[in-house]
């Protein structure tokens, strides 16, 4: 506001024009408050109270919005999980609960062992599952009930364990862990392998040994034929619990031509050389004649898992689908076609091939790359397939891999049933005598943490709304206060008002009216 007064200038007293501050009133072009009826005087003191405190009161609400919201967020993030446990007590732990509810653990363990050793009709005693029975008693029974018992002594075991709960903890896990070793030593020291035979009762100890004596040598040929079949074949029933598709397996070049000229006789064609006296006549098995061309052009790396993968098909062990995709690729018929055509040089002498297979073996190794090629089969899985078959063999045996190949539905079940058993050895093969093909159901999956890459806009789950409600108040907070400066600013310029301060103006010449 501008008026005239008087102000002194170098003694002279001389006549000026004084600016003074105007009241908001007044600069809107409204009436001074005091010249305005009572009633508009204090609702225009209400309104001027709203205003002033509305943009703090915004700012300060929003604050407090985002950290409320922030806080929520991370209380409902989800916590960092236990850590899983090991493979190895995953595996204690489905034996230890495969046992029935109410089942004496230590008699159930002597019958499993004795049912191993039974022989089945025309075969041989399951001796590597006996043994992977014997040497899982610890966790049958459960680790910390043997030991336990193995501390009373003949003393009541309620005793035993009041005494060991008031010891620290520490102190308790200890003097368990040290009983349990000192017995398993005495079963080393007497000579037992596994050492938990210590735990059988003598006569079935005395079973397993007499066994071990008659069948060993037998199985250890068996053992040997996947490494180095040579000229030999297998017999698949002389192994125990083996059903057999065929009477026998044989080697890797053999087994191809036979398998080939099976083939070839299911279209009608008459190829002379496979009608010879002295060769074989199987029944024709698509599948079995791909993977016998698959071993036939395998590494020496992977061929043990190869011959595997032929005998758990032969054996019907290996699943269907997942067979058909190794040796055949994704289209069987095609795949079928694809291995008779590769084959079929060899086939022309095929009773040279029979009796000379070691001459055939380039022949035999190009056609297996050809049909690979051909029926577009995936190397990659098949090798990955193969490759841990020859990790399982290497820890509990070739038979055993046969056995366990039944619960092998893809490339990713065929690695981790490897991983399960080089953590875990023959406790692995108990398990599967006890679940069957359901082994890797019976195994806990490894934990997979909750994924915390989610969308700030993904609103159904509670983190991601409170975190974006959070953010979107923070960010208002600051659009406010920018907003609250830039017209401060302006007004200090002399800028034009910005609409808040006109919706003011206007609200108060409307309640004062207007200075006339």
């Amino acid at each position: 506001m501008l008026c005239w007064g008087v102000r002194q200038i170098g003694g002279k007293v001389v006549s000026a024009r004084i600016e003074q501050p105007r009241q908001f009133s007044v600069r809107y072009g409204a009436r001074h408050p005091w010249l305005a009826p009572r009633f508009r005087a204090g609702l225009y003191l209400i309104w001027r109270a709203a205003v002033a405190g509305f943009r703090p009161a915004l700012f300060l609400s929003l604050c407090a919005a985002a950290l409320w919201f922030s806080a929520q967020a991370f209380q409902e993030l989800p916590r960092p999980a236990p850590p899983a446990p090991s493979l190895e007590a995953q595996v204690s732990a489905a034996l230890h609960d495969a046992v029935p509810a109410g089942r004496d653990r230590h008699a159930f363990w002597v019958a499993a062992i004795e049912s191993s050793l039974n022989s089945p009709a025309r075969g041989v005693p399951d001796i590597a599952g006996a043994h992977a029975f014997a040497g899982s008693y610890v966790a049958i029974r459960g680790r910390d009930a043997l030991a336990l018992e193995l501390l009373a002594e003949g003393r009541r075991t309620e005793r035993v364990e009041a005494a060991l709960r008031a010891l620290p903890a520490w102190e308790r896990a200890h003097r368990m862990e040290a009983v349990l070793a000192e017995a398993l030593q005495r079963g080393r020291a007497a000579g037992f392998e596994p050492p938990e035979l210590a735990f059988a009762p003598p006569l079935l100890r005395a079973r397993l040994e007499r066994a071990q004596t008659l069948f060993g040598p037998a199985l250890a040929d068996a053992e040997t034929w996947f490494i180095d079949p040579g000229s030999r074949a297998l017999s698949l029933q002389a192994a125990s619990g083996l059903g057999s598709t065929g009477d026998r397996l044989y080697s890797d070049i053999r087994g191809a031509v036979v398998q080939g000229c099976a083939l070839a006789g299911i279209p009608g064609r008459r190829i002379g050389q496979c009608r010879v006296g002295f060769l074989p006549k199987p029944p024709p098995d698509a599948v079995l004649a791909g993977l016998n061309l698959a071993v036939a052009g395998a590494d020496s790396e992977r061929e043990v898992g190869a011959r595997i993968a032929k005998a758990a098909w032969a054996a019907d062990r290996l699943d269907p689908g997942l067979a058909a995709r190794l040796a055949l690729g994704p289209d069987p018929v095609l795949g079928q076609e694809a291995v008779l055509a590769a084959i079929m040089p060899a086939l022309i002498e095929a009773g040279t091939a029979w009796t000379q297979p070691a001459r055939y073996g380039a022949m035999v190794r190009e056609a297996a790359i050809e049909a690979e090629t051909s029926a577009r089969i995936d190397v990659a899985a098949r090798d990955r397939v193969f490759d841990a078959l020859t990790a399982i063999r290497r820890e509990v045996g070739a038979l055993s891999a046969v056995h366990l190949a039944d619960a092998i539905r893809s490339p990713e079940d065929a690695e981790r049933l490897a991983h399960l058993v080089q953590a875990s050895g023959g406790r692995v093969v108990a398990l599967h005598a006890l679940t069957g093909p359901e082994l890797l159901v019976a195994i806990d999956a490894p934990f997979q943490g909750e994924s915390l890459n989610w969308s700030i806009l993904d609103w159904p789950r509670g983190p991601q709304r409170d975190l974006g409600l959070a953010v979107t108040a923070c960010l208002m907070a600051i659009l406010v206060l920018a907003l609250t400066l830039h017209s401060g600013f302006r007004r200090r310029r002399g800028g034009a008002p910005g609409a808040f301060e006109r919706l003011d103006a206007a609200m108060s010449r409307l309640i004062l009216g207007r200075n006339l």
